[in-house]
């Protein structure tokens, strides 16, 4: 068994061309040409499999073997050179506002001023409707957020229905520990209200 040399002290390699260098224990890169695959410099089917390895783990590049007899260091430049421009472009890209995951997290909390309040008026698939006159003409609707919700989070489903929508949300300061509890905080300010 052949012990391979190993740097000591490194965390592993900085590039893809070292590390490929590094597995085919190639420690000149001028003493070859650039333009040759790696298969011609010598490249077997256990180092493939190395080369393939390292290179998903260390740089989460993923090629087939045919891929990767085939290259050549000059390609293995223009890929990390590449990588390096991706790299500097997503770290200057300008922010075009929160993400889609914030803007989820967002609706789900609603905002201190709507939270706040026991009961929100939705907008109907008409748009905002008089709650006096919608008792009066038909179908009221009432409706529950999740614990961990406000009612801008039902505003999408209540824009579909064809009822005047009424959200009653907690407070986070007067969920209680029962839901006796829940439920008599939401009437009391039902009551004022």
């Amino acid at each position: 068994m052949v012990v391979p040399e190993k740097d000591a002290g490194s965390d592993g390699p900085a590039t893809i061309v070292d590390c490929v260098s590094l597995i085919m224990g190639i420690h000149n890169l001028k003493s070859i040409s650039p333009n040759s695959t790696l298969s011609e410099l010598g490249l077997d089917s256990l180092t493939v499999v190395e080369v393939k390895q390292s290179l998903e783990r260390e740089f989460g590049i993923f090629l087939m073997p045919k891929e990767i007899r085939s290259l050549t260091f000059a390609r293995l430049n223009e890929m990390a050179e590449k990588g390096k421009e991706e790299l500097a472009s997503q770290a200057l890209s300008v922010d075009d506002g929160p993400s889609e995951e914030l803007q989820l997290l967002l609706s789900v909390i609603g905002d201190e001023a709507s939270s706040a309040q026991p009961v929100v008026c939705l907008p109907a698939a008409g748009g905002w409707v008089d709650v006096e006159d919608e008792m009066k003409a038909g179908p009221f609707l009432f409706m529950l957020p999740g614990i961990d919700g406000t009612a801008s989070v039902l505003e999408p489903l209540a824009k579909n229905l064809k009822y005047q929508t009424m959200c009653l949300q907690l407070n986070y300061r007067d969920i209680g520990e029962t839901i006796q509890d829940m439920v008599q905080s939401l009437l009391s300010k039902l009551v004022v209200s």
